[in-house]
């Protein structure tokens, strides 16, 4: 008998895939509130682990970001295109 469980981002790794998702198609750089809003707004889920998990795809080469004004603007790299095809 299967379960009625309503669908979440339980791991980290779930959060990373999901925001390389967001990311790979948007197709543009986009500003850190954008990029948590259309997390929030998606996932019904409020999380202080985004931050975590930008910081983290951006040391491992699968995002680039730029800072302006003191908002950094997050784009997907090469690897994290190449990841995001393959999940």
């Amino acid at each position: 008998m299967k379960k009625n469980k309503k669908f979440g981002l339980n791991t980290l790794t779930d959060l990373k895939v999901f925001l390389l998702f967001l990311l790979d198609n948007i197709r543009y750089p986009v500003d850190r509130a954008t990029v948590m809003s259309i997390a929030t707004e998606n996932t019904d889920d409020i999380s202080l682990d985004y931050d975590q998990c930008l910081g983290e795809l951006t040391d491992s080469g699968h995002l680039l970001f730029d800072e302006i004004e003191g908002e950094k603007y997050y784009m997907i790299s090469d690897k994290g295109r190449l990841v995001a095809a393959e999940l």
